[in-house]
Order: structure tokens, then C-alpha cells, then sequence
């Protein structure tokens, strides 16, 4: 124990040791603590180790680090009536009895801690005469009777004049938990650990359902930006690349970085996010990972070649749920992970975790145009949409909440039919790409049902079930029609005049002719596995206008590029018919 002078000198010198013995009792290279003498000295700092023989040693380092401001404790404003709310916390854990009631304690709710399902259902049965409880917060795993089962008896229990709402907090998110606790009746599911801003949001959705609407407009008004921490103050200015593939998703992501006074670039996917990267300076890149011609993994692999987490922190966004994504993510070399929808808090609290502090030129905020003001008229109800859930996600903006549904309304009508076809062709991994992206959007517009049928049919085609893949479609079909009808119902007007504008405007501006002609050659390169299809897609890609047809033609860009010709025939004859072009027809006049 203890070294000399000799030794400390040789210490933080690569694959050096104090003890070289082959019997040595303390092993290791030295490389460790070669590392941190670099690490050190980037950070501006040093290391060093003091020491005597017989005694031991100690080390020491100094480092620099940002100044970041001190964030206000965030304050939650709970309408009048619900001040006072009588909680029933059901944990066998005490910490976690500790951190929901401090947490409900804030809200000004009055608390109760049980440690099992039995307590519980006795401590209800006894403040029956005291009017009882309004809200359970329960733990599904306990000894002897679980949270379902609990939840489930409470329900049913007779003796009970007031059933409380069953709020079920867990460190288990699986599917099937979630399922079986719906069934048992519990209104709402959050997954541990609890953050206030979740619990108070979803105590805010359950109230809402049980006693009216107006609640969602003044609870939900600590989410809004103007309400960011001040720490977000010493970032404003910095220069973020959004890398996204889907509109909508674009739009939203970019509205509120806006108007968090942050400077935004898009990118449509990997591939020109690396170019972006290669061409300007960013402080944050967010980053999703389902994208065509290059997903989010890949694209960060090769940003890292160049740039270190350090230098350029990427952030992953992604509406994916399954086991092992944010661990995929961090070993592409993210540095953090992000959640579709977006989360404004959590959105802000990750920008204010990885940008550095720093004097920067604050761009100027947009005025929202006067069909933007938060003044819209807007229904608190819409069959297959949770508006009130869909504002949130969009910073309660109405009016742009509005221009989203629109701009889904328009997206949207054909992508039903456009699966179908794809499913029937065996075009799995488009039908997976697809559910995926309504699922991303869906979330965002508060499209609950629409969601989960997206995500049931991409889960479906990802673990290749067994189940009735046609079956899951048909639902999807289902909620989309749902969420279209309901828009198409609240923007009338709008809605009718797109579809009145788009039934012939994208096809007056295209010569069928030539484009017949096009598909024809191409279609005889597919069948012949001709790489020279490339140069003849560029031709029809410059011949087909209107975004009507852009995503077809950028499917089969993509397909064509990854040499999957025989997808891209199917591909071709979807386009052909979307065009009333008799490519099937023609084909066989050629042979």
C-alpha cells in the first residue's frame, strides 16, 4: 500500500504500473488512469495523487465545468374544486409510498399510505362514513394480492357508496399487465419512476372524464412554454438539427423549439442529416430512427466518426416502445433518448441537460398569423381524437393544433388502401414502416385507438405473429376513418374544398402520355433486374408532379436504390393505377 515518488511520477503514463510483478496483488494496466489524465486536462483541469508507503494513497482532480442556472421548482395549478383531494397510496414499498405522497402532498391533495391490497380495501371500507376516497394510486405487484386483483374487488365492492378512480403505478410496463388492468376498470397506467409532471397530468385526465372539460384549459397551464425553467434562458439561441421523415412530426418538433427561442434546420433523413452535419455547426441533433434511405442508428454511426458525444450530442426521438431500443440507441452513439409524442417538459429538460450555456443571438419570435391564436374556436370532444391530450402536445397552440388535423386529413386519406394493397403483396416492410409512422402521428394528434391498432399491426409484421394480420388492418382502417370523419366533420369547409381541389389538380399538370411511356420502360427493367432503372425512375421522377404522388415515387426510389425490384413493381403498379395509367395493359402489348 503507498507508493514513492518514482512511482507517481510513472503513474498516469499509458500501460504502466506502480507493481509490475507477475504476482502483483493490485492489477490493472494503468490505462484507467491514462484516460482520466486526458479526460482531466480536456475539461481544463488536472489529476495528481498524493501518497505514502505503509498508508495509502489519494487522488485528486480538478476539472471546468458550465454554470448552469438554478431551475425554479416547478409550481402545478390544481383547480379549486379538486384542491383537497383525497388520495389512497397503495405500495408495499415505503420509498415509494414517500415520493407519491410528497408528490400529491404538492398538489395540495390529502394522503394516505397503505402497504398491501388487504389495507387498502379495509381503509376504504372505513372512510365510507367520511365521504371516502376520490383517487387510488396502486402498486400492480404486492405480496398476497396484487394492484389487478385489489383494483378489480374495489370495483365490485357493494359496500362501497363512492367508487373511487384507480390510477395504476408500476415499474412493469408490459402490454399485457396493461391490458389486464383495464379490464379490471382502472382508468389510467404510469410506468415508474413518477415524475410530478406525469402524475399530475394523468390525475388531470382522469378528473376531466369524471366531472368536465373545463379542467384540461387551467391544470394543463404549467406545461405551457412560457412556463419553461429559467435555465432553458442560458441555451436559447443554439442551433438544433431536426432529423424526421414525416410532416407532421416536422411541424410539431418545430413549433415548439421555435418558440423556445431555439434556431431549427430539418433534415428528412439520415442521409441528409449527415450532410447537414458535414455542412453547418449544430449544438443538438435530434434524431429519429425509422427513416427511409438511412435510419437514425446509421446515420449516427457515421456523425460519430467525425463528431464526439461530447462536441455534438444526438438525441434519439422515436415512438418505438420495444424492449432494448434505448440501449440500441446508446450504443449507436446517442446520447440520450426522447419519446413520441414529444413531452415539452422532458423535451426542454433534455436540451437543458446536453447544450452547452453560452452567449448566443436569440432569434426573434414568430407572431403566429391571426388563424394561429390560441383563441380558435375548437371541440372539446371528437370521436377517435383526445383533444384536450392533442393540445398538449402541441403547447395548447389550437389554431396550430387545427392546421395538424388539417394537415393529417390530407396525408392520410388513401394510406388505409395503400397498406391494404402493400399487405396483400407481401410488402411487409412498407406495412410496418407505415403503421409505424400513423402510430408517431397518431400519438401526437391524440388519436388513442388509432395509435394502439397502428402500433398492434407493426408489432404484428415485427415479431411475424401468427395472428390475423388482416384482422389488425381492418381496425386500423376502423379509427383511421374515425379520425378522418371526425376532422373532416370539424373542418368542413376545408376538408371539402382539398378534396374537391385535389381530385384532378395533381393529374392536369402531368403528361399521361409520357409518363405511360416511362412506367412501361421501367417496368420491363424491374422484370429484367436492369440496375439501369435508376436513371429511368429520374426521368418519371421529374415527370410526376404534386405531392399526391411523392411518396409512392420516393418508395420506389428507395426500392429501386436497395435493389428490390420485385417490390418496386408492385410499387410501379400502385402509381399506374393512382394515375388511371393501364400499365398491365401495355406491358403485355410490349411482350
Amino acid at each position: 500500500i503507498g507508493m514513492t515518488h518514482e512511482q507517481i511520477e510513472k503513474l498516469f503514463q499509458s500501460f504502466s504500473q506502480a507493481d509490475i510483478s507477475t504476482t502483483r496483488k493490485y492489477g490493472g494496466t494503468g490505462l484507467g488512469l491514462a484516460i482520466s489524465k486526458r479526460l482531466t486536462e480536456m475539461m481544463g483541469g488536472k489529476i495528481w495523487a498524493e501518497s505514502e508507503i505503509g498508508k495509502g494513497s489519494t487522488f485528486y482532480f480538478t476539472a471546468k465545468f458550465g454554470v448552469q442556472a438554478e431551475v425554479e421548482e416547478k409550481q402545478y395549478i390544481v383547480p379549486d374544486r379538486m384542491s383537497g383531494l383525497r388520495v389512497l397510496i397503495v405500495d408495499d414499498n415505503p420509498t415509494a409510498r414517500q415520493i407519491l405522497n410528497d408528490i400529491c402532498s404538492s398538489f395540495s391533495f390529502e394522503t394516505t399510505e397503505v402497504a398491501s391490497g388487504q389495507e387498502a380495501l379495509s381503509e376504504l371500507e372505513k372512510a365510507e362514513s367520511n365521504g371516502g376516497y376520490d383517487l387510488v394510486l396502486m402498486d400492480w405487484r404486492m405480496p398476497g394480492m396484487d394492484g389487478i386483483e385489489t383494483t378489480r374487488r374495489i370495483k365490485e365492492n357493494p359496500e362501497l357508496s363512492r367508487i373511487p378512480g384507480v390510477l395504476m403505478v408500476t415499474a412493469y410496463g408490459r402490454q399485457e399487465i396493461k391490458l389486464q388492468a383495464e379490464n379490471a376498470g382502472i382508468e389510467g397506467f404510469l410506468v415508474k419512476p413518477v415524475s410530478p409532471s406525469l402524475l399530475y397530468d394523468m390525475i388531470m385526465d382522469i378528473f376531466e372524464r369524471e366531472v368536465g372539460k373545463e379542467i384540461s384549459v387551467t391544470a394543463r397551464a404549467p406545461e405551457q412554454i412560457s412556463d419553461k425553467p429559467k435555465a432553458l434562458d442560458f441555451i436559447k439561441g443554439a442551433r438544433i438539427l431536426l432529423v424526421e421523415d414525416n410532416a407532421i412530426n416536422q411541424q410539431v418538433a418545430t413549433e415548439l423549439l421555435e418558440q423556445g427561442g431555439f434556431v431549427v434546420t430539418v433534415a428528412s433523413n439520415g442521409r441528409e442529416g449527415v450532410q447537414a452535419v458535414g455542412t453547418s455547426e449544430f449544438d443538438l441533433v435530434l434524431m429519429d430512427i425509422q427513416m427511409p434511405e438511412m435510419d437514425g442508428h446509421e446515420a449516427t454511426r457515421i456523425i460519430r466518426k467525425e463528431h464526439s458525444s461530447d462536441s455534438l450530442p444526438i438525441i434519439a426521438l422515436t415512438a418505438h416502445a420495444m424492449a432494448g431500443e434505448r440501449e440500441k440507441c446508446l450504443n449507436a452513439g446517442m446520447n440520450d433518448y426522447l419519446s413520441k409524442p414529444i413531452d415539452t417538459e422532458d423535451l426542454f429538460a433534455v436540451l437543458t441537460k446536453w447544450i452547452k450555456p453560452g452567449d448566443r443571438s436569440i432569434p426573434v419570435s414568430k407572431e403566429p398569423p391571426p388563424s394561429e391564436e390560441d383563441g380558435d374556436e375548437l371541440p372539446m370532444e371528437l370521436p377517435g381524437i383526445n383533444v384536450s391530450e392533442g393540445l398538449k402536445n402541441v403547447g395548447s397552440k389550437k389554431g396550430f393544433f387545427k392546421k395538424l388535423l388539417f394537415e393529417f386529413y390530407k396525408d392520410y386519406q388513401t394510406a388505409a388502401e395503400e397498406i391494404r394493397e402493400a399487405l396483400s403483396n407481401g410488402q411487409t416492410e412498407y406495412v410496418q414502416r407505415r403503421a409505424h409512422t400513423i402510430k408517431g402521428v397518431a400519438a401526437t394528434i391524440g388519436a388513442g385507438h388509432l395509435k394502439k391498432n397502428a402500433s398492434d399491426l407493426e408489432e404484428a409484421i415485427i415479431y411475424d405473429t401468427k395472428g390475423d394480420k388482416q384482422a389488425l388492418l381492418a381496425g386500423l382502417t376502423g379509427s383511421l376513418d374515425e379520425v378522418l370523419e371526425s376532422i373532416g366533420t370539424m373542418l368542413k369547409p376545408a376538408c371539402e374544398s382539398h378534396l374537391e381541389e385535389t381530385e384532378g389538380e395533381d393529374v392536369r399538370h402531368i403528361d399521361l402520355e409520357k409518363v405511360g411511356h416511362l412506367m412501361t420502360e421501367l417496368m420491363g427493367l424491374l422484370q429484367e433486374g436492369d440496375a439501369s432503372a435508376e436513371d429511368c425512375l429520374e426521368a418519371l421522377h421529374a415527370s410526376i408532379i404534386g405531392p399526391r404522388f411523392r411518396e409512392s415515387v420516393d418508395k420506389l426510389q428507395e426500392q429501386i436504390g436497395s435493389y428490390d425490384f420485385k417490390d418496386a413493381q408492385n410499387t410501379l403498379m400502385l402509381l399506374a393505377k393512382s394515375l388511371d395509367i393501364p400499365l398491365e395493359d401495355a406491358h403485355a402489348g410490349k411482350g
